[in-house]
């Protein structure tokens, strides 16, 4: 009989929403877009993206701010916590997708394995991993890479 898929815990900060991600994300790494640097106040963030329907929100799905990203307003929605205002992730709803966001998380083993939106990066990483200067080419992007 085949292992279950392993189901990865996520809330925001306060804890009022909570959601589960199942089995692998389609993608995880760091993304160095500007919107995304605004948002978490960061240089760069950790991603993952799962499809939506590998995530179920558990609690606090009405306490979910959703609002368009500025760049992007048909493509995806940001979403934060109504309470404690702790960003979550994104509806990446042109693509069926949800990215949930690194720090979210409380037991998933992030395991880095691209830069996306490299060519907006404020901080250069040499980690060995490739580094889009957009997106990877399955993901709608140019898959240009770029050097570290």
């Amino acid at each position: 009989m085949p292992e279950p898929a392993p189901i990865f815990h996520a809330q925001c900060y306060c804890g009022a929403v909570k959601l589960e991600a199942e089995g692998e994300p389609l993608l995880q790494g760091y993304c160095h877009c500007s919107s995304c640097r605004q948002r978490s106040a960061a240089p760069m963030i950790g991603y993952t993206i799962w499809l939506e329907t590998a995530v179920t929100f558990r609690e606090g799905k009405d306490l979910i701010n959703r609002f368009p990203k500025l760049d992007k307003p048909e493509a995806s929605k940001w979403m934060s916590c109504k309470v404690c205002g702790c960003a979550i992730g994104a509806h990446l709803t042109e693509r069926g997708a949800i990215d949930i966001f690194v720090g979210a998380f409380r037991d998933f083993p992030f395991q880095p394995n691209t830069h996306i939106n490299y060519g907006e990066a404020i901080i250069r990483m040499n980690d060995g991993l490739p580094k889009y200067r957009d997106m990877p080419g399955r993901s709608g992007g140019s898959d240009e890479l770029m050097q570290e």
